[in-house]
């Protein structure tokens, strides 16, 4: 009987499949959980970027290009923000922007804008791998002439 016992086969799918099951289910969750920050990360840049292509294609109001890089993120995590900052600056030496400012060299101030987002993905299975999820930026800089 000691020797059926040995080399009885049945049940060894099972056993297998009880070994297996756990790690394909973690790597399920890795996959879902590196999609999901992925993909929010991306949608973030798309926003970014849409804006900044708003100051590519001429567009000059700071709370337009705010207004479309909003719109362009269509899921904004909780806490997530959006910026639009403009700087000028002659020779250097930083300017108040506005219009009518000239440098002392007689020359336009350089103007550049940053376009810039932030937010925090937080895993969607609340692993203890990121207890207080990562932080996301993403940021542009657009010279003006």
């Amino acid at each position: 009987m000691k020797k059926n016992f040995i080399r009885d086969e049945a049940g060894v799918g099972a056993i297998e499949f009880g070994l297996i099951a756990p790690v394909i289910g973690v790597m399920f969750l890795g996959v879902i959980s590196a999609w999901s920050y992925m993909r929010q990360d991306s949608n973030m840049r798309d926003a970014v970027e849409a804006a900044a292509k708003y100051y590519v294609q001429g567009g000059s109001s700071d709370s337009q290009a705010l207004a479309i890089a909003q719109a362009a993120w269509s899921v904004v995590p909780k806490g997530g923000t959006m910026n639009v900052t403009r700087s000028c600056s002659c020779a250097g030496a930083s300017v108040a922007c506005g219009t009518g400012v000239i440098c002392s060299d007689k020359s336009i101030p350089q103007v550049a804008v940053l376009v810039s987002a932030q937010s925090n993905w937080v895993d969607p299975y609340s692993s203890n791998i990121f207890p207080n999820g990562l932080a996301l930026n993403e940021s542009e800089t657009i010279r003006i002439r």
